[in-house]
């Protein structure tokens, strides 16, 4: 039956109860969140990584904090001259025989640079959880790569700020031409010309003499985007004309330019 947890009838909020609330606000995927030193490496000595501060937060909303000014140490086993060996260094979740979950640290020789270590779930039954943290390469008797395997996400406040700039930005350029990275389309003539665009944007293009008309036609609409139209527009004398027209990636156009016009296009991509 369902119960109200941060009610004062409730008289404990037990792990699992808090796990699943920190899982429904992080998504299933184990990462490491944006608060201190976020379990940056360094190393002590030739087979020692320590580790700093920081929080990690697993699929399943269980939370792993080492404490500020507190550094977590990895000994990796001797190397040996000829010899290339893989490690995952991490931390294990473990259930012990009275029930209690600890945490401990873990090194574990892998047989390649590729192999992973399944993390494991307490909510399907396992007795731990393997939370992989960084893979360390050891050439010789030496380290010589240390990468990390979780993602770091922000503040919750940082993302809510980025997302909005993203939609603002969205808003604000959504279809909208990028003059500044325009780019000649080459190879013109008077008459027909195919051209067909590597990307979507515009095409703009000029006609500088009297009485002609230039022409772009295939300018596609409809659901499937398959249904052609013609866009044209007629200069008078003394008047230069600008044709400014919208194509798609992919699409096959005609730019048609008439009688003795004066060839000037260029294709213009969108805004980012």
């Amino acid at each position: 039956m369902a119960k109200l947890i941060n009610g004062n009838g409730n008289l404990a909020i037990y792990a699992e109860e808090d796990a699943d609330w920190y899982a429904s606000i992080f998504g299933n995927q184990t990462s490491i969140t944006g608060i201190g030193n976020q379990f940056a490496y360094s190393l002590l000595d030739a087979n020692t990584i320590g580790v700093e501060d920081g929080v990690i937060i697993t699929k399943e909303g269980r939370r792993i904090q080492l404490n500020a000014n507190e550094i977590d140490e990895f000994e990796i086993p001797n190397g040996s001259q000829g010899t290339t060996n893989y490690y995952i260094i991490g931390y294990r979740l473990i259930t012990d025989e009275t029930s209690a979950q600890t945490c401990e640290t873990f090194v574990e020789l892998m047989d390649n640079g590729t192999d992973t270590i399944p993390e494991g779930s307490f909510r399907e039954g396992d007795d731990s959880v393997d939370v992989s943290l960084y893979r360390v390469k050891q050439e010789d008797l030496t380290i010589t790569a240390v990468t990390l395997l979780l993602p770091k996400v922000g503040a919750m406040s940082a993302m809510a700020n980025d997302i909005a700039t993203l939609n603002t930005n969205l808003t604000d350029k959504a279809g909208l031409p990028d003059y500044d990275n325009k780019t000649a389309i080459t190879g013109l003539a008077v008459g027909s010309n195919s051209y067909t665009p590597s990307e979507s944007g515009y095409v703009t293009a000029r006609a500088l003499s009297s009485s002609n008309v230039l022409t772009i036609s295939a300018i596609y609409y409809g659901s499937n985007f398959d249904t052609p139209i013609a866009s044209s527009i007629t200069t008078s004398s003394g008047v230069d004309a600008i044709v400014t027209v919208p194509v798609l990636k992919g699409k096959t156009y005609n730019l048609f330019f008439a009688g003795n016009s004066t060839i000037d296009a260029n294709f213009v991509p969108f805004l980012n």
